[in-house]
């Protein structure tokens, strides 16, 4: 007998999207199978690395629910369950650093001053050094 526990903010006739652990491939495979044959819903299913929190799991829902919405605060809070107030919360503490993006990953990405960030060489420089001849 196989068994998987779903948990839903709203009836299951409603859900829409759902946030499974990449680690259990047959549990996600069987509730999607229930949803489809019992509730007849094909809901959106967004992975989640393993050992994430409840934190990061919130964060990633909320940032990508957002973004589908085309950034629909009302919207995304309606899908969510949340309130609006949360889903400025989380969107706020991922554009100030203080989500899960790690400080040195943000670094590691900056585009050194004077560069474009597309290859380009900036204006006037040169486009390599120049060997000396003897």
């Amino acid at each position: 007998m196989l068994s998987v526990k779903l948990f839903s903010r709203v009836p299951v006739a409603q859900v829409r999207t759902l946030a499974l652990d990449e680690g259990s491939r047959t549990s996600a495979a069987l509730v999607r199978i229930l949803l489809n044959e019992r509730a007849g819903i094909v809901p959106q299913c967004e992975p989640l690395p393993i050992g994430a929190s409840l934190a990061d799991t919130r964060r990633q829902l909320v940032l990508r629910t957002f973004a589908s919405t085309k950034g629909d605060i009302a919207r995304t809070a309606k899908i969510v369950g949340i309130s609006t107030e949360d889903v400025r919360g989380e969107i706020s503490s991922l554009m100030h650093g203080n989500g899960d993006m790690r400080a040195t990953e943000v670094k590691s990405a900056a585009v050194p001053a004077g560069a474009s960030g597309d290859g380009a060489r900036p204006r006037g420089g040169p486009a390599k050094a120049k060997a000396k001849k003897r």
